[in-house]
């Protein structure tokens, strides 16, 4: 049965790397098809480079909640390749701060996530602990649109923000910040809950005029960790059942509205 990689810059076979697009002007590397370099506005063009497959962790976290069906905990990180910077999962290894640790050594693996009969196997790419195995575990992929938020304020900390939205819950995944220098500077972990998960706290998400059995997904908090200090906190959202917040400068506060965008 054949293989075919999720993503184009997968290569697959007994050796399966990832191949960077490489600014030609400043080096800069980046994942799928660009136009121009985000680093320095170059549109001199790219050239094809493979991204060593062994790195080291640069910062992660533990997740602990997630949408139904996708098994938790699980480990998200952000691994050092040979100096380029890769997002994923860590498999092979317990999901705990006793088994992750910020330089454990990581090699790069793909991993069949589905099996259409009358195609083959699609692949995702995985972060595995050396040695590295097929994993048992299933997951779930979640396909995502990516908006890029640009401050139009030039005393912003972010030179931008790359936000992962959720394709069929519009919910938000992840957030990537990066600073003035276009360095990878933060990443939020944008933790759900469903709204039928009486688990913790009992019944949470109040039914609506019209809407007695509400079905929803909700943003409960967000992990935030600074790649760059290897430090990180989380931001409770527990009130965030639709619920208006009734005070527009912390709704402000909330979501960053005034600072990336000036209002609008």
């Amino acid at each position: 049965m054949a293989k075919l990689p999720l993503v184009d810059y997968l290569v697959l076979g007994d050796d399966p790397h990832l191949v960077a697009k490489q600014c030609t002007s400043c080096g800069a590397r980046f994942f799928d098809r660009r136009n121009a370099c985000a680093a320095c506005g170059s549109d001199g063009g790219f050239d094809d480079v493979d991204v060593a497959r062994e790195g080291a962790v640069k910062a992660f976290t533990i997740v602990s909640f997630a949408a139904p069906g996708i098994p938790v905990p699980f480990v998200a990180g952000v691994i050092d390749c040979g100096g380029t910077s890769v997002r994923g999962n860590l498999v092979n290894v317990p999901a705990d701060p006793e088994h992750v640790r910020l330089g454990m050594r990581v090699r790069l693996t793909a991993v069949a996530v589905g099996t259409d009969p009358a195609v083959a196997h699609d692949l995702e790419l995985l972060l595995a602990r050396r040695p590295a195995r097929a994993a048992d575990d299933r997951w779930e992929l979640r396909h995502a649109v990516i908006v890029r938020m640009k401050p139009r304020n030039s005393d912003h900390s972010y030179s931008h923000k790359d936000i992962y939205i959720d394709n069929q819950t519009r919910e938000p995944l992840y957030s990537m910040a990066y600073d003035r220098k276009q360095d990878l500077w933060k990443i939020i972990y944008h933790n759900h809950r469903w709204s039928d998960d009486t688990s913790l706290t009992g019944a949470w998400f109040e039914p609506r005029p019209k809407v007695p059995d509400p079905r929803v997904i909700s943003v409960v908090s967000d992990t935030i960790i600074n790649v760059q200090t290897g430090t990180g906190n989380r931001i409770e959202f527990w009130d965030a059942g639709g619920k208006s917040i009734g005070n527009k400068g912390r709704i402000r506060r909330y979501i960053d509205v005034g600072r990336l965008t000036r209002g609008h």
